[in-house]
């Protein structure tokens, strides 16, 4: 039940917390609202929370309390397995810097303090050192993958992508493969539940199509229905810089808690396939809870290593195709680095031997 004190406009300013970063940001409301134990240590920003805004505050709330916040999307490893691949991460980035320009490679060793820091078993306080020294923004929680002076910004204008305006005007063929896949009686099958508990599990399915972790074998059931978007999407040379690329979608009256994404390295497109609704499917994302909605063969792009969450309020399905893809001033050397540790980490995790160069493209992938 919503508190009494939100069903009016109250104060509202953004508190940084001295204990932990990741919690840094909860409404100043009345005491049944903020109670928490945090001690502040200054004041960002002040503003009135308006009623619109009160679900969006009560949502900060709930994932400033959520245990584990600060582990999402992050593997821990053993002391001695980190230090073994990033030893092999830095030798590949001094081989790779002499036999080149080492400048293409300065922006890239930015990131190694911060996943040294992240990826071990180490004290919160050592791990909210490293973030703290890389100056992320406001409301930026890059716990997975983090490269300094990336442009950053929550919303991306879909036009910095040369590709935008003809996904817009393919969606039709996207649609149409979509439809032909539910009118079939087994279609529920092709969904992927997310995991129980997790922040997407409420009312999110959703059909992989690309993986570039996976081979493309491994959603061939899934793939068979959409090769018309499928070529679109290597037509367009989106496949070449895509991480990811689903079908998803929001049940009625549900959305995706908030959460990061853990990376500032990706920027997420959303393309609207079936949306249900005027300003009834909605996204928030950032800072200053800055919402926009979804449209019909329309992009929304973001960075989702901004906290962000969705809410679907209709009493229909949302669909969307999701792309990720890396951010549009990721160097193609910078992109061979960073799958190189993508490798060296799951190779650890798995307890196989570490790999001692970055993964050769199979024919067929991403």
């Amino acid at each position: 039940m919503r508190p009494a004190c939100l069903q009016e406009a109250v104060p509202l300013a953004v508190l940084l917390c001295s204990s932990d970063r990741s919690s840094a940001f909860i409404a100043q409301a009345p005491a049944a609202v903020s109670s928490g134990g945090c001690s502040s240590t200054s004041i960002c920003s002040g503003a009135l929370v308006q009623p619109q805004q009160q679900a969006t505050v009560l949502h900060h709330l709930d994932w400033r309390h959520r245990p584990g916040r600060n582990a999402r999307h992050v593997v821990f490893l053993e002391r001695a397995d980190r230090d073994k691949a990033f030893e092999l991460l830095e030798t590949y980035i001094e081989r790779e810097s002499d036999a080149g320009e080492r400048e293409d490679y300065d922006r890239i060793r930015g990131l190694v303090p911060h996943m040294r820091k992240r990826l071990w078993k180490a004290s919160s306080r050592e791990q909210e050192d490293a973030t703290e020294q890389l100056g992320m923004d406001d409301f930026q929680f890059a716990t997975k993958e983090y490269i300094p002076n990336l442009k950053s910004r929550p919303w991306w204008e879909p036009e910095v992508f040369p590709w935008a305006q003809q996904l817009e005007e393919a969606s039709p063929i996207i649609q149409e493969e979509y439809r032909a896949l539910r009118a079939q009686e087994a279609s529920d099958s092709q969904f992927k539940n997310s995991k129980e508990g997790g922040y997407t599990s409420q009312g999110w399915t959703h059909i992989p199509l690309v993986n570039a972790r996976e081979p493309a074998e491994m959603y061939e059931a899934q793939r068979a229905h959409f090769p018309k978007t499928l070529k679109v999407l290597e037509d367009l040379g989106i496949l070449r810089d895509a991480r990811a690329v689903l079908i998803g979608r929001q049940q009625p009256m549900s959305g995706i808690k908030t959460h990061s994404d853990g990376s500032n390295v990706i920027i997420t497109c959303h393309l609207g396939l079936d949306v249900p609704g005027d300003e009834e499917c909605l996204m928030w994302v950032g800072v200053n809870m800055e919402s926009r909605a979804w449209r019909n063969n329309k992009l929304l792009c973001m960075d989702t290593s901004y906290l962000h969450w969705t809410r679907n309020n209709t009493e229909k399905e949302r669909i969307i195709l999701l792309v990720m893809v890396w951010h549009p001033d990721i160097t193609p050397k910078e992109q061979r680095v960073l799958e190189y540790l993508d490798s060296l980490i799951r190779s650890a995790a798995a307890g196989k031997p570490l790999p001692l160069q970055p993964p050769t493209p199979v024919e067929g992938d991403v």
